[in-house]
């Protein structure tokens, strides 16, 4: 810093030359000019892009967000299944991200993802995200007369409807105060054959979710129930006739006869006591 002064008669001056402030007493005119030089300063460059994720899942929900498959933020849904994970110090460039999750017991959420170009010095809130519900079927066997049970975990008090697409059929619950939801198929009700089963959750009556994973099971008919036989019926052939009668004959009074159906009251003989049961069961 310089600085030039000129004096004309009795002067008293002060400078304070750090903070460029003077206090000047003088009883005549007095003249002072001040040059000094300020040090520039380069503003930063912008900052690197950061990416904000924020929505729904299941209750305590194991959330992960990854960017062209590497991972870049993770969180845990609250009760409420309410989730926000933010993804910071990103490059900027066109990216593919997925948030992806596991329900409190552990099973898979349907993850969904987002194609985003982002730019240095923005950030970038995406909101209304809802990951799909989970599922589990408790059977992937039935028959006919049998029920398999769906269920699975998402928001709290989300509508969730579940459809057997193959039919296409569809079942509805609500989802408990723990995300928890649960339908009944019944065999008969989809019929024979192999279905598939998905489910999609509906928040606050407006916010639907992702479909769920597809998860499948089979029915089949109920099995002929094996026909009942009389004792005196020999040959099973429903009747109890002269066939049954000829075949008793010919092991007639053999002590543990090769075909021990003819000895009706096993007791080790063939004799009139079969023959007797015979007759009574006859048919003809």
């Amino acid at each position: 810093m310089a600085m030039a002064v000129r004096r004309r008669g009795r002067i008293l001056l002060s400078v304070a030359l750090g903070a460029l402030v003077f206090g000047v007493q003088a009883a005549q005119a007095v003249e002072v000019s001040v040059s000094a030089g300020v040090i520039g300063t380069t503003p930063p460059g912008p900052q690197n892009p950061v990416v904000e994720f924020r929505g729904l899942a299941a209750p305590r929900a194991a959330l992960t967000v990854t960017r062209n498959s590497s991972t870049v933020g993770q969180t845990t849904a609250d009760d409420a299944a309410s989730f926000a994970v933010t993804a910071s110090d990103q490059s900027a460039g066109q990216y593919e991200f997925v948030v992806a999750g596991k329900d409190g017991d552990g099973r898979v959420l349907t993850s969904v993802s987002f194609t985003l170009n982002l730019t240095a010095g923005t950030t970038t809130i995406v909101t209304g995200v809802f990951l799909g519900p989970s599922i589990a079927l408790d059977k992937t066997t039935v028959t006919t007369s049998e029920s398999v049970s769906a269920s699975g975990a998402t928001a709290p008090g989300s509508s969730v409807t579940v459809t057997v697409t193959s039919e296409p059929k569809t079942y509805t619950a609500l989802a408990d105060s723990n995300g928890r939801w649960q339908v009944t198929i019944k065999g008969a009700d989809v019929g024979e054959g192999s279905h598939n089963v998905k489910a999609r959750a509906i928040a606050n009556g407006v916010t639907a979710s992702a479909f769920s994973a597809s998860v499948s099971f089979s029915v089949s008919a109920e099995p002929t129930p094996a026909p009942s036989y009389k004792p005196s019926d020999i040959n099973q052939d429903t009747k109890v006739n002269l066939i049954d009668f000829s075949i008793m004959l010919f092991y007639w009074q053999q002590r543990n006869p090769a075909n021990p159906r003819v000895d009706l009251n096993g007791d080790g003989i063939v004799n009139i006591v079969d023959f007797s049961i015979l007759l009574y069961e006859w048919t003809g």
